[in-house]
């Protein structure tokens, strides 16, 4: 589409996720009023290609610039091999599990050798294929809830598919439950996922517990809103200070920028 716009005479072409961030990311002067958390989340990176993606992001958004170099893009998303080392005793909570594909994908690195798996979804045409999906496996399970800071319910927008999200103005009503609850009674997670559409903070509320006590890796979108790349690195180290962070970009079309958080 972009190349489309580009052939018949279109200059300045924005996403519409730039047009979305628009009023956090305008100036340079609309980040200096935060200055000091984005320097201290710089800081608390583990390691160079982290703090670069970063800065790609941030220069990116602020300039309109719509990619990010193709030098920081990666592959094996979820699941980098230098950051995620896998055992046969892993449970992996997968948060925003969608039609199961990162589930596989667990399933394919671990050659199934796994404790257990949890699959939360509240799309009901995603869950659908989530169970489909998971069926011929007996440790896995599919879980019609959302992830979120209390037990209840919320408001939901669903139908768009990978996109479908928990939203205020959502005229379909979901559950969502605290991790720490539902997995209250079970194997603690060692490896938890979260690509929930901007309830990645909330989520991790309701996970304190867990996180505090037993340091599960960590593998957490954080482009889903605009503050998401400096408040979920910061509120991570808050609970659990041990933890190593780093950045991992797998599209240059700014966004599926991951945070791993490693113990």
């Amino acid at each position: 589409m972009r190349r489309n716009c580009v052939d018949i005479g279109f200059k300045n072409i924005h996403y519409y996720k730039h047009l979305q961030f628009a009023s956090s990311y305008e100036t340079v002067c609309s980040l200096s009023k935060i200055e000091s958390k984005l320097e201290t989340a710089y800081t608390l990176l583990e390691d160079k290609r982290s703090k670069e993606i970063f800065k790609h992001v941030l220069t990116a958004r602020i300039s309109g610039r719509d990619s990010l170099p193709e030098e920081v893009i990666d592959e094996c998303q979820y699941f980098d091999p230098d950051i995620v080392k896998l055992t046969e005793a892993e449970v992996f909570l997968d948060c925003g599990a969608y039609d199961g594909d990162t589930i596989l994908a667990f399933i394919e690195k671990t050659d199934g050798k796994i404790h257990s798996a949890y699959g939360f979804e509240i799309d009901q045409e995603n869950f659908r294929l989530l169970q489909k999906a998971i069926r011929p496996f007996d440790n896995i399970f599919a879980v019609d809830c959302g992830c979120y800071s209390y037990n209840g319910v919320v408001n939901f927008s669903s139908g768009f598919g990978i996109s479908s999200m928990i939203d205020e103005k959502g005229e379909e009503t979901v559950k969502v439950c605290r991790l720490d609850d539902f997995m209250k009674d079970k194997v603690p997670p060692t490896f938890i996922k979260m690509d929930i559409e901007g309830a990645e903070i909330s989520a991790l509320q309701g996970a304190e517990f867990i996180i505090k006590n037993y340091k599960p890796l960590l593998a957490i979108c954080i482009y889903h809103k605009p503050d998401d790349i400096w408040e979920i690195p910061l509120y991570i180290k808050s609970l659990c200070p041990e933890y190593r962070l780093y950045i991992r970009a797998y599209s240059d079309l700014l966004k599926e920028f991951i945070l791993y958080a490693v113990a």
